[in-house]
């Protein structure tokens, strides 16, 4: 199976502004329908990644001794020390936003590489192998004979099949239902109507794009999961949360010497004084900081992410079995009834 990968490539890269423009306004939208609770809670880990415990902001011990470890990239420590007979246990730090910050940049991929015109595109490399649209074409070809109940006859349906692929490898673009509907009247001018031909054809092309993207987003989502771009938006997303958390505390705590020489009680200061007055702004600002740094960290790195998931989506799409999709149609098409009060007209 041949992909011009780089066609797709550039398809992709020219839509990059739409694409950065809804992950910067989702991620604001969803941070700013929090409540400032859910802005600064603190989630501690286990060494798989799982949630372990949850802290919700408040003026305590508990809380701040978590918080001040992860605003300075540290681990919780838990238990041991000099009187104590447990072994001291490590946990990472996060944000309670991130895991939902992160589905949200995550769901804008899959949209993204899932859109119909790219979609279309992608069909239309498949078409260019020869394989493919032969087999395409040949179960077409049987599908109408068997849906016109054997009208067509061996002979025909042969001469159908062949048309059909001819067609298919020499389409391009929205073309597709066109290059049917020529192949359709080409060879059964003499029973069938350019009505008939004309909605077979469309039938026939709503069946394939729908199959097409139920595949492409089956592909794309193995290809989301992958530890390279996962441990990305992970990264930036964890890293933009925890400055806009930073920030507001600094402000809060009017301080101007580095956070790493601000005191615990100086902290637990700041979030008492975010509790009784930054309540209702804190969701707004944090919502508004971290879109914008996610959105330019994205841009910066654009090129690359999609280069890879491209890529990733070639391979796998050459990888996979291409008689499924065709199978698939064939399914379709025997359920879709466009199709099935379309090709009455040729029994």
């Amino acid at each position: 199976m041949q992909i011009d990968v780089q066609v797709l490539i550039d398809e992709r890269g020219g839509n990059k502004k739409v694409f950065l423009d809804n992950v910067q306004e989702k991620i604001n939208n969803h941070i700013a329908g929090k409540t400032w609770q859910e802005c600064l809670t603190i989630v501690q880990l286990n060494s798989d990644g799982t949630i372990n415990s949850t802290w919700s902001p408040a003026v305590d011990s508990n809380y701040l001794e978590r918080l001040v470890p992860f605003m300075r990239g540290k681990q919780y420590e838990e238990g041991g020390g000099v009187f104590s007979s447990t072994e001291t246990k490590y946990y990472d730090l996060d944000s309670g936003l991130t895991k939902g910050v992160v589905d949200v940049v995550t769901e804008e991929f899959k949209k993204f590489y899932s859109a119909e015109e790219f979609s279309n595109l992608l069909f239309q490399q498949l078409m260019k192998d020869k394989v493919f649209a032969g087999e395409l074409a040949n179960t077409l070809a049987d599908i109408l004979n068997e849906a016109s109940n054997g009208v067509l006859g061996s002979a025909l349906k042969k001469q159908l099949s062949d048309q059909l692929a001819q067609s298919l490898l020499n389409a391009g673009g929205d073309t597709l239902a066109t290059a049917i509907g020529t192949a359709l009247k080409a060879v059964l001018g003499k029973v069938i109507g350019l009505v008939a031909a004309t909605s077979i054809s469309k039938a026939v092309l709503a069946v394939m794009m729908k199959n097409m993207i139920i595949m492409l987003k089956g592909v794309l989502a193995n290809v989301l999961a992958m530890t390279a771009l996962k441990t990305t938006i992970m990264a930036l997303v964890k890293k933009f949360l925890l400055a806009s958390i930073i920030a507001s505390i600094m402000a809060a705590a009017g301080s101007s010497l580095p956070f790493g020489l601000i005191a615990a009680p100086i902290i637990g200061f700041a979030i008492g004084y975010i509790i009784a007055h930054e309540v209702n702004n804190l969701p707004t600002n944090m919502g508004e900081k971290v879109s914008k740094s996610v959105r330019d960290e994205l841009d910066g790195k654009f090129a690359r992410i999609n280069n890879d998931v491209v890529t990733e989506m070639a391979k796998s799409l050459a990888k996979t079995a291409m008689s499924d999709l065709v199978g698939k149609i064939a399914g379709g098409l025997m359920e879709n009834e466009n199709f099935k009060k379309a090709v009455g007209d040729l029994k």
